[in-house]
């Protein structure tokens, strides 16, 4: 479950710093570089934080 909710998470924050950087919403296209990198995996790292509190709660 954690593997899915990273690419998801994954896919969110990139799609929200192309969001930034251009002021287009886009989903993100697959490029390899640095602050991609970065991005994808604190995207990841928040989507799963979140998930896990919105889980509690249940």
């Amino acid at each position: 479950m954690t593997t899915l909710l990273g690419i998801v998470g994954a896919f969110v924050g990139g799609t929200l710093l192309h969001s930034i950087q251009t002021g287009n919403f886009a989903i993100a296209g697959a490029t390899l570089s640095i602050p991609g990198i970065i991005v994808a995996v604190l995207g990841a790292i928040l989507f799963i934080f979140i998930w896990s509190l919105v889980a509690k709660a249940d």
